[in-house]
């Protein structure tokens, strides 16, 4: 970005007193780096907000126009709604009144309309136009928290326990509602997760949640959203001293009758003297970027002696120390949800008596690649574990009610064959299966059934770049693994055989067909095929690393849904085809000197067929070219 003119662009800003200069200037430090004329520009609902950041002019943004507020309140209590198109009229008419209640609040149309297309009877809106609460955005919050189905406004009220503008991820929300208890069904046979996904749905439709971008996880890519503040300020109200927040800063008594803990401040003896205390507590959450402390066997003995009515136990730490679980751990017989992850050169070891934990559902230990699990056969007691989320190896024999196996190596030992996966049927978001130089022939590959876990989204097949397996052993061995049908994502790594499966390439074959990610890593002996690009139609991204191509094949330009072409360590390819014209970014790194040249070599065909690319991002010469 140096020496080019930037626009920053701030949302929603806020302004906390005893902010240090330092602590501001550190937001528009980015600009420093830009050329004369750049420029931030920054909403806020207060104008010491923008005074502190040097605004030099602050513009008041007026209310929105009645008519403008009125088409975005239908929108909202309307759209998709099942209505008889006779009474629509009437419809249009109640709610002009009930707009004229909102006092023009985006938030409140979003809220009370959402409700609204949720009930499209005519006496319901007419009892709701009759409400004098509505007149206030925050009465307007009430009224349509107040509509929700008893569960629900549970799990809402529990994401008070967060930060304001925390950034909650919906599977680990979800997950965390299931193990508190708070979802129900009156069919004895319904997935509680999938109960809870209607519930987080609900929320997001009447923007009590609303969305905040994507993550890369270990499962996946997975779905972000954020709470409003106001909304915020509604759910502490409504948890009561249910849940209650530790923040930096902070300092007093903690309430006794406290069930949901966040900690956004480590202080041990914070941690050991008054939480330990709270035989209460439900749930304890500790982030990651504030601990960083080693913790004793005997703290935790102490925790794990005095609170026993824990049902989610979510910590992260920067930590690199081993950790020892004592043996008190068996203690919490109601733990649901265990999360510790911690830096991936940490040592996790957990004691034989963990396996007692029977009503144990979620497990996970993040990016730590040494987890000392007790043995195999006692990690079978685990009867109610559905998602294991870590990097280690597993030996988990009868593993076949799991929804969630991030990652899976195949050894040549008992516990780690590739058969675990043929009954994980329910297996959802990603799955990386590594060690596949140890998988023999196709029958062994079909083994999996990968193509009957229809949940999987994103899949990983990864081979050593050692392996001893013939070029045609390891083609048949990938036969074996066709993928569901529904897959988004899929990446092969060090694959050594110079024919592609025919589920990628035939289109007679009940293949991912609707994929939107390829990635080929390391696949040194395959070639260009034009039959990749006839299958895989829906491609929006191609990735292409440390492969022999010489060159793209040329019906890449019919690729209308491709937005995203990266291409690394490709030394063979000289020259580009017709790319199509949806591109919207392309990275090329690490290729020939003659063929990153061209592309920044005006006139040149290669320079020709990328300048309708929006962003590239081009090595050449070491050196980064960004065409904005």
């Amino acid at each position: 970005m140096t020496g080019r003119r930037l626009l920053l662009v701030l949302d929603d800003v806020w302004y906390k007193k005893g902010v240090s200069e330092h602590e501001l200037q550190k937001v528009v430090s980015p600009l420093k780096v830009g050329y004369r004329g750049s420029k931030i520009l920054a909403t806020s609902r207060t104008e010491n907000a923008l005074l502190a950041l040097g605004a030099v002019r602050c513009f008041r943004i007026a209310d929105m126009d009645d008519d403008v507020f009125l088409r975005l309140f239908m929108h909202y209590a309307l759209e998709g709604a099942v209505i008889d198109e006779r009474d629509r009229t009437v419809f249009e008419e109640i709610g002009s009144e009930i707009a004229k209640k909102l006092s023009r609040s985006p938030l409140a149309v979003s809220t009370v309309g959402g409700q609204l297309r949720m009930r499209p009877c005519v006496e319901f809106w007419i009892e709701v136009c009759n409400l004098d609460i509505l007149n206030e955005t925050i009465g307007a919050l009430s009224w349509s928290y107040r509509h929700f189905d008893e569960q629900v406004r549970r799990c809402f009220a529990y994401c008070s326990v967060f930060p304001r503008r925390y950034r909650l991820k919906r599977y680990d929300l979800i997950n965390m509602w299931v193990a508190e208890g708070f979802i129900k069904s009156t069919d004895a046979g319904e997935d509680m997760e999938d109960v809870a996904g209607r519930y987080f749905d609900e929320l997001v439709s009447t923007s009590f949640l609303q969305p905040a971008g994507q993550r890369t996880e270990l499962v996946g890519t997975v779905d972000c959203f954020t709470v409003h503040d106001l909304l915020h300020d509604l759910a502490e109200r409504v948890a009561g001293t249910d849940c209650f927040r530790m923040e930096d800063g902070w300092t007093g008594a903690l309430p006794q009758n406290v069930r949901h803990l966040f900690v956004d401040t480590y202080n041990k003896m914070m941690i050991f003297e008054k939480i330990s205390e709270m035989e209460n507590l439900r749930t304890l959450i500790i982030p990651g970027d504030k601990w960083d402390v080693p913790i004793e066997e005997t703290e935790y003995e102490i925790m794990f002696m005095r609170l026993r009515k824990f049902r989610v136990l979510n910590a992260q730490a920067l930590t690199t120390y081993m950790i020892l679980f004592p043996e008190s751990i068996c203690l919490l017989k109601h733990l649901r949800y265990l999360a510790f992850r911690t830096g991936y050169r940490s040592t996790q070891v957990l004691p034989r008596t963990f396996t007692k934990l029977y009503h144990l559902q979620i497990l996970d230990f993040g990016r730590c690649r040494d987890v000392v699990f007790p043995l195999g056969e006692d990690m079978s007691n685990l009867i109610s574990l559905r998602h294991v989320i870590t990097v280690a190896s597993l030996n988990f024999p009868n593993i076949g009610r799991l929804k969630t196996l991030p990652f899976l190596t195949v050894k040549k030992e008992q516990g780690y064959e590739l058969h675990q996966l043929h009954h994980l049927n329910n297996l959802r978001g990603n799955l990386r299966i590594h060690g596949l130089e140890n998988v023999h022939s196709k029958d062994e590959a079909l083994e999996a059934k990968l193509v009957d876990k229809y949940c999987l989204t994103e899949l990983t097949l990864a081979c050593d770049e050692g392996s001893c397996n013939s070029s045609d052993d390891e083609g048949e061995v990938l036969e074996g693994f066709c993928p569901p049908r529904q897959l988004q994502k899929l990446e092969i790594r060090g694959y050594h055989s110079s024919r592609y499966p025919n589920w990628m390439v035939d289109k007679n074959m009940n293949g991912p067909k609707y994929l939107h990610e390829l990635k080929l890593s390391k696949c040194s002996r395959l070639r260009p095929a034009p039959q990749l690009f006839e299958y895989f139609i829906h491609l929006c991204s191609f990735w292409l690393f440390y492969c022999n191509w010489d060159t793209l094949p040329d019906n890449i330009e019919h690729l209308t849904a491709l937005k995203e072409l990266t291409i690394s360590e490709c030394p063979n390819i000289h020259t580009l085809p017709v790319l199509p014209q949806s591109l919207l970014y392309l990275r090329l790194s690490h290729c020939s000197y003659e063929f990153t040249r061209s592309c920044v070599t005006i006139g040149h065909p290669n320079w020709q067929k990328i300048q309708h690319i929006l962003e590239k991002e081009i090595d050449y010469n070491r050196v980064l070219t960004f065409d904005l």
